[in-house]
């Protein structure tokens, strides 16, 4: 199993950056701007990640830059997580093929889903919701919502999965 820490720094006047760290891997996402509703994006993907998505992808705004976190295939409880960068933001988004590669581990879904939980409640407890809007000033507020609901996935396990070799023979 790995171990899977962030630590977000929502910065001032709409620039933000978090550092990911996998076991003894790390990476510096940012800063990245208020266009995107980045700390909620990060949370949502969470969340999607705990109630058992194998795929999420949250790009980053860097004016001009890009940063894309992308997780995906792999085994659960193991998925691959990799960050890229791109020297633009475009759209129609530019493909993987075209960024640098900054990091690449393995990852369980729910290590990632409580890193991001432990940096979005340090960031909410520090800041609270004024604190927040006052820093972030993007169109979006805290993702309180999205906090709580990540809180709940996490605090019950799930079935263990139907074994695919059940009923052959």
């Amino acid at each position: 199993m790995s171990t899977a820490s962030i630590i977000y720094d929502l910065g001032q006047h709409g620039w933000s950056s978090f550092k990911l760290t996998v076991d003894d891997i790390a990476v510096e996402v940012g800063p990245f701007a208020y266009s995107t509703d980045a700390l909620g994006d990060i949370v949502r993907a969470a969340l999607m990640l705990a109630t058992s998505d194998d795929q999420v992808e949250i790009s980053f705004d860097g004016e001009p830059r890009e940063w894309r976190l992308i997780i995906d295939e792999g085994w659960r409880p193991e998925l691959r997580l990799r960050v890229l960068s791109f020297d633009d933001w475009t759209a129609p988004k530019r493909p993987e093929t075209e960024g640098q590669l900054l990091m690449e581990c393995h990852v369980t879904a729910d290590e990632f889903a409580r890193a991001v939980q432990t940096a979005a409640q340090g960031v909410w407890d520090t800041y609270g919701a004024e604190g927040y809007n006052a820093a972030w000033i993007g169109r979006r507020g805290f993702p309180l919502r999205g906090l709580k609901a990540l809180d709940t996935a996490l605090s019950c396990e799930e079935p263990p999965p139907k074994s695919c070799v059940e009923g052959l023979g």
